[in-house]
């Protein structure tokens, strides 16, 4: 929905002097050519990045046989004056960055004496990608991020938009590096964009580019499959996982962080993680190896990892226990549940099984289920988890299924047209820092599901919607959004 603004203006056209010069734009503008106007100079304009603005001035006092122009201005103190219209009404998208202290200036010229009276306006822009999902997308063999917002304003092509130019290159995947430590000053505010040339980021409030391409290694850098991407809890570190291959770099809590910090080379070790981290006790995290595995570990501003010293998970005796140095087991996907838990997908020669670790008692409460049918597992396209139960959805082809981990039980809660294809599956929830206990900010939280299908090149993002017991609730009915490329990820853009 655009956002329209229409103002009246009145402004009496008195022959007082002749100024032919460019206005100056400083503070006083009422004197600017020795007009007279009635019109409120201290209201403000609040309007969002990238939405149309649509004033129709109401004007007095000009003469019919006369010929006059029109000027729209928008300058501040860090941005030079722009006319951003020469048309008597205001019809035009905003694209500066967000920031309270703009004005908009309007001008009416008189063609023969260029005789100039010019009225403003305080603005305010505000960052148009305030909460939403990122939506990775490619339209052939160009890839591009669009943004489905909150209150379902779709931007197709905001990073063109903003930034003025192309990113070449397939999408593989976009992140919200949205992460809050103990103080503002350790936040992490990022989006990073993979596409098969590399990696790039953006400021997550209006999407301008932050690093150039790769700009964040020492050695170019490729991207095929979906990378991970976490800090610790403290965020004193950052790890990205590639294609198994473990990248650290300095956090926000670091001394050494920067935007723009790098990251390091491959992490040493005969290792291959999968994508994903349990972050640990404040400074440290644990990665999963299904090369021989068991769970890894790094120590606070180390470039190395080493096997996890909790060696048990679970209580012994019980039926969950397991040894973490020795789980046995393949991870094929993971996702936070709620508290300190994690719900894990996971397979052997003997079936597959739902695994809840819970970091906060060092795995000791742990436990998992075996799963005697898990229908359609073989194809699986995306898998995410409830934070207020401990229940995992995960989709196949064109269906989606919920694992209740209590008890093991699998059930089909929804079914897509046999054409469309699932490509990334989400709850709509918090995104966790494992030491803060958040409660729920938004009441559908845990209780929406996004789903990204394509048919063919044509991708689709849907909602549907879950009810307090986490089952489908048949009374809404499902949103769609059209218009995408071929869908290959999925991302919630959370606000904090």
């Amino acid at each position: 929905m655009k956002i329209c603004i229409y103002i009246c203006f009145a402004a009496f056209l008195l022959l007082f002097g002749c100024n032919k010069d460019k206005p100056e734009f400083n503070p006083d503008l009422k004197t600017v050519s020795g007009f007279k106007t009635t019109f409120p100079l201290d209201s403000t304009i609040v309007i969002f990045q990238l939405d149309t603005v649509r004033i129709s001035p109401e004007i007095e006092g000009l003469e019919p046989q006369k010929s006059y122009s029109y000027e729209w201005i928008l300058f501040s103190n860090n941005m030079p004056p722009e006319v951003i219209s020469t048309e008597r009404n205001l019809n035009e998208p905003i694209g500066a960055k967000p920031d309270d202290g703009y004005y908009l200036s309007f001008s009416v010229i008189d063609d023969q004496t260029g005789v100039k009276h010019t009225v403003r306006n305080y603005v305010t822009i505000q960052g148009a990608f305030y909460e939403g999902w990122l939506v990775a997308n490619n339209v052939g063999n160009q890839g591009r991020l669009s943004f489905i917002r909150m209150d379902d304003e779709v931007f197709m092509t905001p990073l063109e938009d903003i930034n003025h130019q192309k990113y070449p290159g397939k999408a593989v995947a976009a992140i919200s590096a949205v992460n809050t430590g103990f103080g503002a000053e350790e936040s992490l505010n990022q989006i990073l964009y993979f596409n098969d040339a590399g990696l790039t980021i953006f400021n997550p409030d209006d999407f301008v580019q932050i690093t150039d391409l790769n700009e964040s290694f020492y050695d170019r850098i490729s991207f095929t499959s979906k990378p991970y991407f976490d800090g610790t809890p403290l965020l004193t570190d950052l790890h990205l996982i590639n294609g198994g291959d473990l990248l650290m770099a300095a956090g926000p809590f670091n001394p050494g962080y920067t935007p723009a910090r790098k990251f390091s080379d491959r992490i040493e070790g005969d290792y291959s993680l999968f994508p994903f981290s349990f972050p640990g006790e404040f400074i440290t995290a644990y990665y999963y190896d299904n090369l021989k595995k068991r769970f890894l570990t790094a120590a606070y501003n180390t470039r190395s990892v080493y096997v996890a010293n909790k060696a048990n998970g679970a209580t012994p005796g019980t039926d969950g226990y397991f040894n973490m140095n020795n789980v046995g087991k393949t991870m094929i996907a993971a996702d936070y549940t709620r508290g300190y838990d994690y719900l894990s997908l996971m397979r052997d020669d003997n079936g597959y099984y739902i695994y809840s670790f819970n970091i906060n008692t060092g795995f000791r409460s742990s436990f998992y289920r075996s799963l005697p049918q898990v229908p359609e597992v073989d194809d699986l396209r995306g898998f995410t988890a409830s934070g207020a139960f401990r229940h995992a959805y995960y989709a196949s082809r064109n269906k989606i299924y919920r694992i209740d981990a209590s008890s093991g039980a699998v059930s089909l809660i929804y079914e897509f047209p046999s054409d469309r294809e699932i490509s990334d599956l989400k709850m709509f929830k918090l995104k966790n820092r494992s030491y803060i206990q958040l409660a729920s900010l938004q009441e559908q939280h845990n209780k929406l599901l996004a789903i990204a299908l394509n048919n063919g090149e044509k991708g689709e993002v849907h909602y549907i919607y879950l009810n307090s017991l986490g089952d489908l609730d048949t009374s809404r009915k499902p949103k769609t959004f059209t218009g995408f490329g071929n869908i290959v990820s999925l991302d919630y853009r959370n606000p904090i």
